[in-house]
């Protein structure tokens, strides 16, 4: 097609040829874009011209002068060349370096006429063999084709294309050896020399770039992308190719010149500033020049809206940076970007675990075990998934048994990481150490050393070990086993002459002289030394140190009366304290017997209060008169007396009962409130937070059956303890017949629920359906639609109630206009979570009478 004398163009179906006969060395400047070509002569043309016309990839001409100017199809890939004197500009489909059914837009066509390019069939059936195979993953068939069409002759036009397909497959093969990736760098330079101005040129360029960068031929690769970027104009493949230079710098270990190269992509793009900057601070952390990594990170930082353009490992390496500076927070969120930005690379394991570590830096110790858990589940097979098992294993470590925690960590126990597997074990080894399984973690102990020789938890395992050596002999020594206790001290000091348990342990050596003095005490026969130590002192009036004796004999009748009122033998203890504050008015321990003396009573007086045993709470009362009328508190006091009158009234004893109530000193003292309460004496309003839990139990006990009302209200006002106050008011209203009066508690219930959760007791969740059933029942249907949808909610057990819960809120809805899809769903779960139930058959029936009735309205 012609335009002006000199201009113009042919297309044979696969390229179109642009020609400006004769202008070659007019060319003043070429200007490229996106889509548009304009070249400027030195000589305008003889004539103008414009227009656009019927080809596939030139979309419009414009002659103007000396400017001429071309548009292109979206897609298309054009160049310029200068053909025996003329202008040739070729234009083809754009490819992309991993499209295989290539086109055949090289500049030289096999056959030239005038006004037309003559097409070879067989070629081009060759060519598409090619493409079809290395479409098809036949590479071996793809190459054979690509060899056979180069040694059959064949010249021009389709020789480049086969040459350039033979790269390709070669390229393509170097997934299975690096020598195909040389062979490929070799066939593209040939190429290059062959057609330096191919339309292949650009396609040809990167690739051998990219070859010779796999192949690991770093200098090579670094000159071809050096001639990218001095050969092409295209923006963003120069950018690739400074920043290809510089990785290759990088991985290579030329860390200097990799920091000049990205400081050279920084002056040449300045956009890339913040990802350049951070693979420069990574740079110089891989020098170990860790103060001007952490200055160039700040710089970084200063630019934190960009912190998610950053690769993997400059974030890991920025948080690794940052953590050693003690900037915790920083650090952490650099972490916690790898993680939820790449979650598959190969450092989100290792970030999340370091981020929780730099939470447990900033005390969130919630945060640190949620992160751990997250942690140890996601990667439970990585180091980071690992070390994160561990460490939740260190901060939970008093919560399970150690053979719990060795399962637990099998994996890490088991891993061929030598730091995960030391980690796992030192864990372990403070397990059973916490536990007093001695044996177990001395065993331990030895393993380690004997595997970790080298870890930096030795010294931390080693003061272990004299932990135990020192426990040992404690309880060597505490058993009178001296002879054992003083073996294990000083083979300890042998071998850890300078331990910094020294004090202690020569402590115990100079104690063992003593030691025979203590046996029956230390092994807690105090019953049986205070006989001997009564008997020696009766049979001995020439003791020289006596009063040693006598310090022995106060505590260990101290220790008996403890001992037995540990052991829950209260009668016994009240006694055993009661003779040694008769023994020893001015003892040690004169305050303490008097507490266990006094919570004595107290525990005992309880106890037979629970059981109805009134006799002998006043039987206690009379044995231990001198104590309670001038011993303990005045709280104790008066809750002995106001129990005592309340047992009294409940033996028919009631004017006994009043005078032992009114000895009472503080009439708004609880028990003297709660014993009140019980005999209907008291007259006025009584704030019930004045009463501990055990007391109001009292109350409910004695209350629920003869003035619930009251207890409702007492209960009501109960805050101490809102969820046993709430539970009890739940008990209290299954025994309520008046409907009403029954929905009232449960609202007043479901309120407090929804408002405080410390109302919310085990078992809470039935209020909820006990409400909506009522509701139900009294045809209240929107808010038992509330109520039993709340039921749903928080009640998650797969049982009867759940089922009852579902079938009623399946019947509410039935009642409720418009809410059948809702009616249905319900009952589908119960008969889906809960099938055996005894609502299923009723759930069916409903269901059914739901599709008949939906039938009818058809």
């Amino acid at each position: 097609m012609a335009f002006a004398a000199g201009v113009y163009i042919r297309n044979n179906g696969h390229f179109s040829e642009f020609i400006i006969s004769g202008m070659a060395e007019s060319i003043v400047s070429v200007s490229e874009g996106e889509s548009r070509m304009v070249v400027e002569l030195t000589t305008p043309l003889s004539a103008d011209a414009a227009g656009s016309f019927n080809d596939p990839f030139i979309k419009s001409l414009s002659v103007d002068g000396r400017m001429v100017t071309l548009s292109f199809f979206p897609n298309t890939d054009y160049t310029l060349s200068r053909s025996k004197g003329d202008i040739l500009i070729t234009a083809a489909r754009k490819k992309t370096s991993d499209d295989i059914q290539l086109g055949y837009g090289i500049e030289q066509p096999l056959i030239k006429s005038t006004d037309r390019i003559l097409a070879d069939k067989n070629a081009e059936e060759v060519l598409g063999m090619m493409d079809d195979a290395m479409a098809e993953e036949d590479l071996p068939y793809a190459l054979s084709l690509a060899e056979n069409f180069l040694n059959s002759g064949i010249e021009g036009y389709y020789r480049q294309e086969g040459l350039f397909r033979m790269g390709m497959i070669y390229f393509k093969m170097g997934e299975q050896s690096d020598d195909n990736y040389i062979f490929a760098a070799r066939i593209f330079d040939d190429f290059l020399k062959q057609y330096p101005d191919s339309f292949r040129k650009k396609d040809v360029l990167i690739k051998t770039a990219e070859a010779k960068e796999l192949a690991m031929l770093y200098s090579e690769a670094v000159f071809s992308y050096n001639n990218i970027i001095k050969s092409l104009r295209d923006r963003d493949i120069r950018k690739m190719s400074y920043e290809r230079i510089a990785e290759i710098y990088s991985k290579s270990g030329q860390y200097v010149q990799a920091i000049d190269a990205h400081e050279n992509v920084i002056y040449n793009f300045p956009e890339t500033f913040t990802i350049q900057t951070a693979k420069i601070g990574m740079l110089h952390a891989k020098r170990k020049d860790f103060d001007l990594a952490y200055k160039t990170f700040l710089t970084v930082l200063d630019h934190k809206e960009e912190l998610g353009l950053l690769g993997a490992e400059e974030l890991y390496t920025m948080g690794e940076v940052l953590s050693s500076r003690n900037k915790f927070g920083v650090a952490r969120e650099a972490f916690e970007k790898v993680y939820s930005l790449y979650p598959s690379d190969e450092l989100a394991d290792m970030s999340m675990y370091r981020s929780a570590i730099m939470l447990e830096k900033e005390n969130k110790g919630d945060a640190v075990d949620a992160r751990l858990d997250i942690c140890r589940q996601v990667y439970k097979e990585k180091k980071g998934g690992l070390l994160c098992a561990v460490m939740f294993a260190r901060r939970h470590i008093e919560e399970k048994m150690p053979e719990e925690w060795e399962t637990a960590l099998e994996s890490a126990l088991n891993s061929d990481d030598l730091d995960i597997r030391a980690e796992a074990e030192l864990v372990l080894i403070k397990a059973f150490f916490k536990q007093n399984k001695y044996e177990d973690a001395d065993k331990r102990v030895e393993n380690f050393i004997r595997k970790n020789f080298t870890s930096d938890h030795l010294p931390e395992v080693y003061d272990i070990r004299q932990q135990i050596t020192l426990t040992k002999a404690k309880d060597a020594y505490s058993k009178s086993n001296y002879a054992l206790a003083q073996q294990l001290i000083e083979g300890m000091l042998e071998v850890f002459p300078d331990t910094k348990h020294k004090r202690e342990a020569l402590e115990i050596l100079q104690d063992i002289r003593f030691g025979d003095i203590r046996d029956r005490f230390a092994a807690g026969q105090y019953k049986e030394t205070i006989d001997d130590l009564t008997k020696f002192l009766l049979e001995n009036d020439d003791l020289i140190n006596p009063d040693k004796w006598v310090a022995m004999l106060e505590e260990a009748k101290f220790a008996y009366a403890q001992e037995l009122y540990q052991q829950g033998h209260l009668t016994d203890a009240v006694i055993a304290a009661s003779e040694y504050r008769v023994s020893f008015p001015e003892g040690a321990h004169l305050t303490e017997a008097s507490n266990i003396q006094k919570d004595a009573i107290s525990i005992t007086i309880d106890d037979y209060y629970e059981k109805n045993e009134f006799i002998n709470i006043i039987g206690l009362n009379e044995q231990n008169s001198d104590f309670i009328q001038n011993g303990g508190d005045r709280i104790f006091r008066d809750k002995v007396k106001s129990i005592t009158a309340f047992s009294l009234f409940k033996m028919g004893m009631k004017d006994q009962s009043l005078t032992m109530l009114n000895q009472v000193e503080d009439k708004q003292n609880p028990y003297y409130l709660m014993t009140a309460i019980m005999l209907d004496q008291l007259k006025t309003d009584v704030s019930p937070d004045v009463f501990t839990d055990n007391m109001m139990g009292f109350l409910v006990q004695e209350l629920e059956n003869t003035r619930p009302d009251y207890l409702i209200e007492l209960l009501k006002k109960y805050t101490n303890n809102k969820a046993y106050a709430a539970q009890k008011m739940y008990s209290i209203s299954k025994d309520v017949f008046d409907d009403l009066k029954r929905e009232s508690i449960l609202f007043d219930l479901t309120q407090k629920l929804d408002r405080d959760e410390g109302t919310r007791f085990d078992g809470y969740e039935e209020v909820y359906l006990d409400t909506g059933i009522s509701y139900y029942k009294r045809n209240n249907f929107e808010n038992a639609a509330t109520a039993l949808e709340k039921f749903k909610l928080q009640y998650s057990p797969r049982d009867e109630k759940r089922a009852e819960g579902l079938y009623y809120l399946g019947k509410t809805y039935r009642k409720m206009q418009g809410k059948d899809e809702q009616a249905v769903n319900a009952l589908m779960e119960l008969l889906e979570s809960v099938p055996g139930s005894v609502y299923a058959s009723a759930a069916r029936s409903e269901l059914e009478e739901i599709k008949w009735r939906k039938n009818l309205t058809k």
